[in-house]
């Protein structure tokens, strides 16, 4: 996954941690925001302000990067759809989804993420489909390997 994500310099990492990144219920600030196009996000919250800049939506894949990007999009007003395999650490408890998003749960989000990116995506982080256009694609090749679509 790092290596998928450009790697990562172990002399300059630092190790946080924590139960949880928020504890308390809170009103977020919403700035609407149009876009165009659809952002790939894998694995990877940390990087979701540099990639989904103007975007219409973004697929986002594994548990704990689809409530936390979904959270900070639903500040934008931008919907996901996000892929997850039900594994969640929680990391974010009370996740708010953009009205509009979807998520699908799978029976291994890592495989299918891998699948969306390279047919959907072909491998680009950022390509010029509509979000509905992209979540028809994800929808017609999902098959047998989805456990449970959720609505938002």
């Amino acid at each position: 996954k790092l290596d998928r994500s450009g790697g990562i310099d172990l002399k300059s990492v630092k190790l946080a941690t924590t139960r949880t990144l928020r504890r308390m219920e809170h009103i977020p600030r919403i700035m609407k925001q149009a876009g165009r196009g659809m952002a790939f996000v894998d694995h990877s919250a940390i990087r979701v302000y540099d990639q989904v800049r103007k975007v219409e939506g973004a697929v986002t894949v594994g548990d704990d990067t689809t409530a936390i990007v979904g959270d900070i999009l639903y500040r934008f007003g931008i919907p996901v759809i996000g892929i997850i395999d039900g594994d969640r650490d929680v990391i974010l408890e009370n996740a708010r989804m953009t009205p509009g998003s979807v998520i699908f749960t799978v029976r291994q989000d890592d495989v299918f993420g891998l699948t969306v990116f390279s047919k959907v995506f072909q491998d680009q982080s950022i390509i010029e489909e509509s979000f509905k256009t992209v979540r028809e694609r994800i929808s017609a090749m999902i098959g047998d390997q989805l456990v449970r679509e959720q609505e938002f």
